[in-house]
């Protein structure tokens, strides 16, 4: 299978992810070949907004309590 045919895949994989664990855990799968084993992704708030507002930004993470 060709590199473009296997990103493919990967992009269909998280498409078809049933939950935000699901994706953490595909986009996981990657970055723990670089030592990453953690993460958020989220949109960056407008400077300004209050700290109440902007945990409202983070849309998927996997991050140790």
């Amino acid at each position: 299978m060709g590199l473009f045919d296997r990103t493919l895949e990967y992009i269909d994989q998280l498409q078809h992810a049933g939950t935000a664990a699901a994706v953490c855990e595909r986009l996981l799968g990657v970055t723990s070949n670089f030592g990453l084993t953690a993460l958020m992704a989220g949109t960056v708030p407008q400077p300004g907004t209050p700290r109440g507002q902007q945990k409202q930004h983070v849309l998927l993470f996997d991050w140790p309590g």
